[in-house]
């Protein structure tokens, strides 16, 4: 394995427990009126795949990716987060990740919605699609109305302690059993609950707070979200390679918009798969994390080798 080169002098430990290759802001939007957008790089090699987090979420909740593909022996990706289609273009041109079919976008939830908008934007330089727990619509979701309803403003009502914040999160993302159950990586813990809301906690306590208005408008922009089939097709023509995943107890999005999002690509054929997570909630990258790793990386060495290229 190459030595790496060394760190820039501005890469600070961050609130994952490895530092990033580097790190920093690009202003987006038009001056005087630009916005800086925060990002990191994890790794340093040839692959970049760009991460992109769902609604009021943050960077730090792609740990079991970022370890996996940048920080693991022998793995060299870059990888990159940032928020909302026209502003990840202009961070990936501030990176100079331009080339044609040169970057990989994974995105999650709202970062699925994204992900759909920056395919729509990009198609010539994204070489692989990974749209996670997300829509092209959002439809009825499996929780009664009321339920949902009542759970979007619990979710959007300030709580009156990071911990209680993080304890409602757990309960709308995760699975019972699986808050219940333990897993052996993490000794420490006794449950998975105890273990992803202390995680939560110490990413609301040292993560600056996100503005009420922000929030609210990343609200709107989930409701308003619309990709009409005729754009989902002409992105499947476009990216041949593209994984819909679900997990079959996500009480957030449904599971059915899954099944629609790979209608509207035209159907599963060669290249263009669903991925089915049975007993997961809505967030499969951490619960399954081993298995969604898994088939992230097919998706990227399938890309990969279409375009001639060799993932190691």
């Amino acid at each position: 394995m190459p030595t790496p080169p060394p760190r820039p002098p501005n890469c600070t430990p961050s609130l994952l427990p490895f530092s990033p290759f580097k790190k920093g802001t690009i202003p987006v939007g038009t001056a005087p009126h630009t916005t800086p957008i925060a990002y990191e790089i994890h790794g340093h090699g040839p692959v970049h795949i760009v991460l992109l987090m769902g609604f009021i979420s943050s960077m730090y909740a792609w740990r079991p990716q970022i370890q996996y593909f940048a920080h693991e022996e022998g793995r060299g990706e870059s990888t990159v987060t940032a928020i909302f289609a026209r502003d990840v273009v202009e961070v990936l041109e501030g990176l100079g990740w331009v080339e044609p079919k040169s970057v990989h976008v994974v995105g999650v939830s709202m970062g699925g919605m994204i992900s759909l908008e920056l395919a729509a934007l990009i198609a010539d330089r994204i070489a692989s699609l990974c749209l996670t727990s997300t829509c092209a619509k959002l439809i009825q979701p499996v929780r009664t109305r009321t339920e949902a309803v009542t759970n979007w403003i619990s979710i959007l009502t300030p709580k009156l302690s990071h911990r209680s914040q993080a304890e409602h999160a757990a309960d709308s993302i995760f699975p019972r059993k699986w808050l219940k159950d333990h897993d052996h990586r993490y000794p420490e813990y006794k449950t998975n609950r105890e273990r992803v809301v202390q995680s939560m906690v110490t990413r609301f306590t040292f993560l600056p707070k996100q503005p009420t208005h922000a929030t609210l408008s990343q609200g709107l922009a989930c409701l308003s979200h619309n990709v009409p089939t005729s754009n989902l097709r002409a992105i499947a023509e476009a990216i041949p390679d593209i994984v819909a995943c679900t997990g079959t107890d996500d009480q957030l999005i449904n599971p059915i918009c899954t099944d629609l999002l790979i209608e509207g690509f035209g159907g599963e054929r060669e290249g263009v798969r669903k991925i089915i997570f049975e007993g997961a909630g809505h967030a499969v990258l951490e619960e399954r994390d081993e298995e969604y790793n898994k088939t992230v990386e097919e998706l990227i060495e399938r890309a990969e080798n279409r375009y001639g290229r060799s993932v190691e």
